[in-house]
């Protein structure tokens, strides 16, 4: 579910972007008690880990999928559970 409502976000998304964000959440299992919301956090938890390790435009790039994670995120708790949204950390 979460792979079909994150291709229509990111179908015009800068490549090196869209498989970066791919990249990250691959990264992340998909667990039965793990929600959509939360693996894009985790996901972008982990990016941002990854951020402090890198320099330069490396960093930029990273740091641009984090952000992209976590506006996901939210997309995502608006759209199915907007009452949510205010718990988005």
């Amino acid at each position: 579910m979460l792979d079909d409502w994150l291709d229509a976000r990111i179908a015009d998304a800068p490549p090196a972007l869209v498989e970066r964000v791919r990249a990250a959440l691959s990264a992340v299992p998909d667990h039965p008690t793990r929600d959509s919301a939360a693996r894009l956090r985790s996901a972008a938890d982990r990016v941002v880990a990854e951020a402090a390790r890198a320099e330069g435009r490396e960093g930029a790039l990273i740091l641009l999928t984090a952000d992209a994670l976590v506006t996901l995120e939210c997309r995502w708790v608006a759209e199915h559970a907007p009452e949510g949204l205010a718990d988005v950390r």
